[in-house]
């Protein structure tokens, strides 16, 4: 049985019991989180932990997707190299481990969110970090089922805040972890 860490920013909230309760696997995740995190504060987290895993799975960069002002980014590129950094963190910190990335998902929390723009920049970067982790034997976890349509997250999946899952949202996240790492 394999064991798996997760790394990321507040979505990584409440996926432990999410974890406990869609599978009898109690303990064979390790759920490490901060709220608000971006990818430097993921490769911090990465370097800073000690543990052992079968998988890594990095969730994380919908902090990166605005800037200061609130806008949504305008180089996605940028998004890119970001993201693959931080799998590169976390391939040196776990030599032994299969490493993933989760991908970005929609979120309507805000009405920058609800762009197409946005949209079209965050599954812009799902693809281009898929081709990277293809490239470099890296698993990605597209998480399409949680997209409803190009402009908006399925409803019945996100709290009424409209950035993190609800219970429904963790545990479809959960089966996909699954099914990705074959557990």
């Amino acid at each position: 049985m394999g064991t798996v860490l997760l790394f990321a920013s507040s979505h990584g909230k409440g996926m432990q019991t999410a974890w406990d309760e869609v599978t009898d696997r109690q303990g064979d995740l390790n759920v490490q989180w901060k709220s608000g995190a971006q990818f430097q504060d993921l490769k911090d987290m990465l370097r800073a932990s000690d543990d052992h895993a079968d998988h890594v799975i990095i969730h994380g960069g919908h902090n990166n997707l605005l800037d200061k002002s609130g806008n949504v980014i305008s180089h996605p590129g940028r998004i890119v190299k970001m993201a693959v950094s931080v799998l590169h963190v976390a391939r040196h910190q776990f030599p032994d481990s299969k490493i993933h990335f989760s991908a970005l998902y929609p979120r309507r929390d805000t009405e920058n969110w609800q762009s197409e723009k946005y949209m079209v920049k965050a599954r812009y970067i799902n693809t281009k970090i898929a081709a990277e982790c293809k490239k470099r034997g890296w698993g990605f976890m597209s998480h399409q089922t949680l997209w409803f349509s190009n402009r908006t997250a399925w409803p019945g999946y996100l709290l009424k805040d409209g950035l993190h899952l609800n219970r429904r949202g963790k545990e479809k996240v959960v089966r996909e972890v699954l099914e990705a790492i074959s557990l």
